[in-house]
């Protein structure tokens, strides 16, 4: 009883790490912790005329709601998983990019596409005999527990996905909401606020600091960086499927950059809107835009025999011995 309790608990102790669930509590708690505090601090006190005309602006409402920003943060989760799944079901054996391939090399010599494999007795004993038996030629892995393989390496790479789609985000969100603290730049609808809450040019106001506050959170725009951190990370998925990083077309690259296209769109809006200067809307852009390269970048890495993103540790393909099928150069 001691001894499966004590597997049970080891088994949930590894899927914990495999998918990252400590790294999903660290990014939710940093986001709520920092949007509570920036929330609670007021911004930098500036400085204005009731007649400077950058500021002057009317008082509209937002193209892109709080909620549609909700939702484009947690649609893309079911979206990368179910793209994973389709590939992966559709795909033929040997033919999905992630599927197994043992080489016939000593263990102490395989290696898995970024560090040295560590393989226990049994996982060594499963791919000997799927060398000399399903696989006598070294090949795609097509016995009865293939699909069960691509089942567990489909949700620990779709699960890098959300990984990355949360890091960017969060990253992001940090950022900007510091920033708006720190800078307290005015809104093009400050003015329009004040007169909206009772106040005009003859008001006798002891504290105009703590008077529209959220009017005084211009830059950089969080509605920017948002779009960018959520569409960046999703571009790369698509130039990924597409092979856009091969070279082979033009188009590829094109429809692969479909969610940018959709970023920048949000992030134009909110110039129509009045509620952020040119300025804001790019520094917000390019700060979402880099958290999403990051993220990228940090969990995913260009196979060396396919143009796909594949993740820089897949522990199912560690614990087999092999090799993806993006990284068999032919």
């Amino acid at each position: 009883m001691t001894t499966e309790s004590g597997t049970c608990c080891s088994k949930f102790v590894h899927y914990c790490k495999v998918f990252h669930v400590l790294d999903y509590f660290l990014l939710i708690g940093i986001a709520f912790v920092v949007c509570l505090w920036m929330e609670s601090l007021q911004p930098y006190c500036r400085g204005f005329s009731w007649t400077d005309a950058t500021i002057s602006y009317k008082l509209k409402s937002s193209t892109f709601s709080v909620l549609t920003l909700l939702i484009m943060e947690v649609a893309p989760i079911g979206f990368y998983f179910i793209m994973e799944f389709l590939r992966a079901l559709f795909a033929s054996k040997g033919e999905w990019y992630l599927d197994i391939h043992v080489s016939n090399r000593l263990p102490d010599e395989s290696r898995a596409p970024v560090e040295m494999l560590e393989v226990s007795s049994d996982g060594f004993n499963n791919a000997a005999a799927e060398r000399t038996g399903n696989c006598p030629d070294g090949s795609f892995t097509t016995e009865n527990k293939g699909s069960s393989k691509r089942l567990m390496t489909f949700l620990e790479t779709a699960n890098y996905w959300v990984v990355a789609h949360g890091f960017s985000v969060v990253l992001a969100l940090c950022i900007v909401e510091v920033l708006k603290v720190y800078a307290g730049v005015l809104r093009p609808d400050f003015l329009a606020r004040l007169e909206r809450e009772g106040y005009n040019s003859t008001s006798r106001v002891k504290d105009w600091c703590k008077v529209a506050a959220e009017g005084r959170r211009s830059f950089p725009s969080g509605h920017s960086g948002c779009a960018f951190s959520v569409f960046t990370p999703m571009a790369m998925y698509f130039l990924s499927v597409l092979r856009a990083f091969s070279g082979a077309s033009v188009w590829r690259t094109l429809v692969g950059l479909l969610p940018i296209y959709f970023a920048c769109a949000v992030a134009a809006s909110r110039l129509r809107d009045n509620r952020h200067h040119s300025g804001d809307v790019v520094a917000g852009s390019v700060i979402g835009m880099l958290s999403g390269l990051l993220a990228v970048a940090i969990f995913f890495r260009l196979g060396k025999g396919k143009a796909f993103l594949v993740p820089r540790r897949l522990d199912f393909v560690r614990r087999h011995g092999g090799q993806v099928l993006s990284d068999i150069t032919k």
